[in-house]
């Protein structure tokens, strides 16, 4: 009985060592801005003449989020920003950004304060004057 006893008390330790206890972030939701996630609502005769302009930046979150989230937005070029919520899992906000030269960094906040990963999204002005999002900023 004895014997028993110790053999599983040891087994016990042993579990309980190898277990990983580093923590782990709870809210893992971040935003997602596609490839068409930016949209200007009367545009010029051309970008590239004048890249400053007034757009909308459309997204989604990915992962959970729960009631009163909001999505955050800043260029980290030109200093816009917005804090918007986020609703049925997306999100539009309003800012003004140079399109040849914006980065922008994008994350979610939970009601409880608790903030998602965040991530970098940069713009770029093609041929026919068509804008793109990219992941990361140069």
């Amino acid at each position: 009985m004895r014997h028993s006893f110790l053999t599983a008390l040891a087994l016990g330790l042993l579990a309980g060592g190898c277990n990983d206890h580093a923590p782990v972030q709870a809210h893992r939701s971040a935003v997602l801005i596609g490839d068409r996630g930016i949209s200007i609502p009367l545009p010029p005769p051309s970008v590239l003449e004048a890249p400053q302009q007034t757009v909308e930046v459309h997204g989604q979150l990915d992962g959970l989020v729960g009631e009163g989230a909001e999505v955050r937005i800043v260029d980290n070029e030109g200093g816009d920003g917005a804090s918007v919520p986020a609703e049925d899992g997306g999100f539009t906000a309003q800012l003004e950004l140079d399109l040849s030269r914006a980065c922008l960094e994008a994350w979610a906040v939970h009601s409880d304060g608790t903030e998602g990963e965040r991530r970098f999204y940069s713009t770029k002005i093609e041929a026919g004057d068509a804008i793109l999002v990219v992941a990361g900023c140069e």
